[in-house]
């Protein structure tokens, strides 16, 4: 019997993504499974694998936009700031992802994006 906690998430990305919980039965702290995912991120796509996901793996166009203030009232084209992402480091076991946004006005932002309890 698998058993796990109503309380674990399977997922959290940057406040974005939340993959529910799964819920078998009620168990206790030495009865539950560890969950096992992993992430990787290529040419904007984040994938997250893990058995309990249907299909084993969800693929997300991970794609952040950098808006100007003022930016419900003008064109899309005049409110995004472009912008390239790179990968600055994964982990070796594919639960860690760090990415870099460099914007064209010089702002840099850095991501890291985790996956686990």
């Amino acid at each position: 019997m698998q058993c796990r906690s109503a309380e674990t998430p399977l997922l959290v990305l940057a406040g974005l993504l939340c993959c529910g919980s799964h819920v078998a039965t009620p168990c206790t702290a030495d009865e539950r499974l560890p969950l096992e995912l992993s992430i990787d991120w290529e040419d904007g796509f984040l994938t997250i694998r893990g058995q309990d996901l249907p299909g084993g793996s969800i693929r997300i166009h991970y794609l952040e936009a950098y808006c100007r203030p003022g930016s419900t009232n003008r064109d899309w084209h005049e409110t995004v700031i472009p912008h390239r992402t790179r990968q600055l480091a994964g982990s070796q076991h594919n639960t860690r992802v760090e990415l870099e946004d460099r914007l064209d006005d010089g702002v840099i932002v850095r991501h890291v994006i985790t996956a686990g309890e």
